[in-house]
């Protein structure tokens, strides 16, 4: 694996993945939620070739999702 360079985007990653590590029982979504302190994430989702916006409050939508 490459080794990131030190900067600004590196620190934040890095402190997601602390954090995540830290709570083993979240899921990814649920997860980036929490440490990021946001009442939401707002999701760029395609539904039936069109581009629609949504918040998302509720990570269960998120359950099946790869990645």
């Amino acid at each position: 694996m490459k080794e990131l360079k030190e900067n600004r985007n590196s620190r934040v990653l890095a402190s997601f993945v602390t954090y995540a590590i830290e709570h083993p029982g979240q899921r990814f979504y649920q997860c980036l939620l929490n440490w990021s302190g946001r009442k939401g994430i707002l999701a760029f989702v395609e539904e039936d070739s069109a581009m629609d916006v949504k918040y998302i409050q509720d990570t269960y939508e998120f359950e099946n999702k790869d990645g």
